[in-house]
């Protein structure tokens, strides 16, 4: 079983924004622009990350998930490994401040404030 390591994909992911965005004409003219966009890259991220079983699988072992009784809030409940993958890197990104720490690294490149 392959793992999964949090901070890697972490990484993996704010390097991508960085360099995602840097390679776009968009310009940004404010945070609330640059959050969207990250709110954005950071969904079409897990989805993409929660594809396969085995990779749900490793995402549930390496955030040690062993129970999902308080993700009630999800629409239709988590039904499944991959429901339950993708909520749990979804609350797990979010409770870590990932889109800051995204947004912080493109208004810095960007001097917006």
């Amino acid at each position: 079983m392959m793992r999964f390591e949090y901070r890697d994909w972490e990484e993996d992911f704010l390097d991508m924004i960085e360099s995602e965005l840097s390679k776009r004409t968009i310009e940004f003219d404010c945070i609330e622009d640059v959050e969207d966009k990250v709110h954005e890259l950071l969904l079409h991220d897990i989805d993409n990350t929660c594809i396969y079983y085995k990779d749900c699988f490793a995402i549930v072992v390496g955030l040690w998930v062993t129970h999902w009784d308080d993700m009630s809030h999800w629409e239709g409940g988590i039904t499944d490994i991959t429901k339950l993958a993708y909520a749990s890197l979804k609350d797990h990104a979010y409770e870590h401040d990932i889109v800051q720490k995204a947004v912080d690294r493109i208004a810095w490149k960007n001097e917006l404030a």
